[in-house]
């Protein structure tokens, strides 16, 4: 059963649900609130207009009942406008945000084709992409993985020459391989200067030992400011 589209503070299109996988998601679309009702009054603090987010259940995680999750947004925050999206978002008033997640890719890396899943998004021309992946990463194949993730980058740059991408490394440790080849691409921020504290993580907030692993608001907002101080050190 597909869950209902949430309306939420910018655009989210989905591909996949990082450890649930559910294809053909629905997507919610408002680009002007943070919540319903309440105008995003942030001053606008970001020359980038079109921003592109390629993550996984940390960037997006449907509704899942059957583990205790009952958000729609970035897994594990307490309310979506909490979720390292949402508090990025205020950093790019009037810029169209898309989040997907891409979680496919990071399981299915050896036969992934970015056509059949990434055409829509790439044909968005985003200034700036947000590649967000790596926690589903343990264990790679890292000759292969580093053609693939070449091949990923290459088909979203592929009408789109001059897009700006950074990377936002693991947030889990003991993702070393995945990380060392993901950063030799482009600007890179690492997040698992994060994973030290237990506070970034949601243990004690939800049943499911998978959803604790997830950051925690503390956690979500460590991820967004680390990828926005990323961001405006871009050349």
């Amino acid at each position: 059963m597909q869950p209902k589209p949430v309306f939420i503070a910018l655009l989210i299109l989905l591909s996949a649900a990082c450890n649930k996988e559910k294809p053909d998601l629905p997507k919610a679309n408002i680009q002007t609130t943070l919540l319903p009702g309440k105008t995003n009054v942030i001053p606008a603090q970001s020359k980038y207009k079109n921003v592109l987010i390629l993550g996984n259940s940390i960037t997006y995680s449907p509704i899942n009942e059957s583990i205790g999750w009952n958000k729609a947004c970035g897994m594990a925050a307490t309310s979506p406008d909490l979720d390292y999206v949402h508090l990025l978002c205020v950093h790019f008033k009037f810029a169209k945000l898309t989040a997907v997640n891409i979680s496919r890719f990071e399981r299915e890396y050896q036969t992934y084709e970015p056509d059949q899943y990434l055409k829509e998004y790439r044909d968005l021309k985003p200034d700036l992409i947000i590649m967000r992946i790596g926690e589903n990463l343990p264990m790679i194949d890292s000759a292969l993985f580093r053609q693939k993730y070449k091949c990923l980058l290459n088909y979203l740059r592929s009408n789109n020459p001059d897009v700006k991408v950074i990377a936002g490394l693991s947030f889990w440790p003991d993702r070393d391989d995945a990380d060392n080849i993901i950063k030799q691409y482009s600007p890179y921020v690492t997040l698992n200067v994060l994973s030290g504290d237990i506070s970034n993580y949601a243990f004690g907030l939800y049943t499911d030992g998978g959803v604790q692993q997830h950051p925690s608001d503390k956690g979500m907002k460590g991820i967004a400011d680390l990828l926005w101080d990323g961001i405006t050190k871009l050349k």
